[in-house]
């Protein structure tokens, strides 16, 4: 039900149609401002009027147009406006998510013109098509040009009024005729302002006028009926424009100022491409615990307490007797087998791991790993080949080859280090695979009969595989980033590369 101020809003256009004025409810009742009789639109056309370059460099996910439609919805937009391929590019992914305009003319920088000019690039058509709730249009008071933008939008406002569209026009004085301040004066932006209404527009939008006054005419007037104009809310309340805004017509705002947006840390990325690759086979995130006991971290995955193995491992130790902070994901494996068992697995662990060691490039105290883990019958080592090479190829490209090495691991017999060739050199052999031709990124191999019997599963039935391998570690691979103190430095001049 339509709030009374939105009904008394409605009420205002009483020539218009039932489609057009459900479609201006619509964007009156839709976002943080639903039924306040005001609202905000998201207009994206820079990227088409200045350049991608100069529009989204400083933000590169914008460079995807679903980014926008995102962005729009997030913030409680009341609409989105945006040119024919930006809309064409999200209309059916957030269909009803949030009201469309499609902005039906553009203009680009690529010259220098005293007198710009709009271009017709979208159509009536197109925005019922796309099933916005209004086309947009642009017109330059001031321009040489202007006439024919009076003309083409008197047009495009009929044909859209026709089939039940909003009108919403940006009237932004500047040309030839017009100084660069004249384009913000008082006198321009009322006229700007009357001529979009008297073209047809339902929803106005002007600069904020300056105190300046452009034509000596009008400075006439203004000065002998001296009309207030000594604050921004006089200038904004002259000659009737308050009640213009009142009635829902005209919006006039600042630009807004942008606030810098984040964006995931360059292993978080890796670490959610790494998440999608492995759900497609069909496994499951199964998290556990980072401060773990001597026992589950070490021996119930075959390492002994004097176990040789264990000094590949240095550990932080709590003053609470045989428990540590984990030094791998491995404990995650017995937890998890002891919660399903008996029934099959299929999970990776992904989760921070801690050793005490000299901080390097390559190496520090504290790291992310990501580990598999695949129980079941008859599973073999083609299963583990099988699998980790599709992941190499989801996270590589199908194209990359791979081998894989014999090695020890005590909780896996037979184990083995997997390699892709490398992707810097094509396997030629340069400075990031030491010549070799081949980076090795995880380790791996069938489940040691004795981790599997800790686990609750009989290992004459049951066979497993599992593998672990370090998120920065692929993550510096992939990026070419040679040391690894970057990823928790928190320099900006490192993230923002990402």
């Amino acid at each position: 039900m339509a709030s009374k101020i939105v009904s008394e809003i409605l009420s205002w256009y009483g020539s218009d149609n039932p489609g057009t004025l459900t479609n201006l409810a619509r964007l009156l009742n839709h976002g943080t401002l639903a039924g306040t009789g005001k609202l905000v639109i998201l207009p994206v056309d820079q990227g088409f009027e200045h350049g991608p370059g100069r529009s989204f460099a400083m933000n590169a996910p914008a460079y995807d147009p679903r980014y926008h439609f995102e962005l729009a919805i997030e913030a409680g937009c009341s609409a989105y406006a945006a040119p024919l391929g930006f809309l064409e590019a999200g209309a059916r992914e957030f269909a009803g998510q949030v009201p469309l305009i499609l902005k039906a003319n553009n203009h680009d920088v690529l010259l220098d013109e005293k007198d710009p000019a709009q271009a017709p690039t979208g159509s009536v058509r197109d925005a019922i098509r796309l099933g916005c709730v209004g086309i947009g249009f642009t017109i330059y008071p001031g321009s040489e040009h202007r006439l024919d933008m009076y003309a083409e939008l008197r047009a495009l406002a009929e044909e859209a009024k026709a089939n039940g569209l909003a009108v919403v026009v940006w009237s932004y004085p500047r040309g030839s005729g017009l100084s660069k301040e004249g384009e913000t004066a008082l006198d321009v932006t009322a006229y700007a302002a009357h001529i979009a209404a008297q073209l047809g527009a339902h929803v106005i939008k002007v600069k904020l006028p300056s105190a300046h006054l452009e034509q000596a005419a009008a400075k006439k007037v203004y000065e002998q009926a001296a009309v207030p104009a000594g604050s921004l809310a006089e200038r904004v309340r002259h000659t009737e424009l308050e009640r213009a805004i009142t009635a829902g017509t005209i919006d006039v705002t600042l630009p807004g100022r942008p606030r810098r947006r984040g964006r995931l840390h360059p292993a978080t990325q890796t670490l959610r491409r790494i998440y999608a690759i492995f759900a497609e086979m069909g496994f499951q995130i199964y998290r556990s615990r980072e401060v773990e006991t001597d026992q589950y971290n070490f021996e119930l995955l075959n390492i002994p307490k004097h176990h040789p193995a264990r000094d590949m491992w240095d550990t932080f130790y709590t003053t609470t007797p045989n428990v540590i902070l984990r030094t791998h994901t491995s404990p995650g494996q017995m937890h998890v087998m002891r919660e399903r068992c008996p029934e099959p697995i299929r999970v990776i662990l992904p989760g921070l791991c801690y050793r005490y060691e000299q901080i390097t490039a390559r190496s520090e105290i504290q790291f992310s790993q990501v580990e598999g883990l695949a129980i079941g019958r008859h599973i073999t080592m083609a299963d583990l080949k099988g699998t980790l090479t599709a992941f190499a190829h989801g996270l590589f490209g199908s194209q990359v080859r791979t081998r894989f090495r014999s090695d020890h691991f005590p909780f896996t017999e037979p184990s083995a280090e997997m390699d892709v060739e490398c992707f810097v050199c094509d396997g030629a052999g340069c400075s990031v695979c030491k010549q070799s031709g081949w980076l090795e990124i995880l380790g791996c191999g069938m489940v040691h009969p004795v981790v599997l019997q800790n686990g609750g599963y009989d290992p004459r039935e049951f066979s497993g595989f599992a593998f672990g391998m370090g998120t920065q570690r692929i993550t510096m691979l992939m990026h070419k980033i040679d040391d690894i103190r970057y990823f928790v430095a928190n320099d900006l001049r490192f993230l923002e590369q990402f």
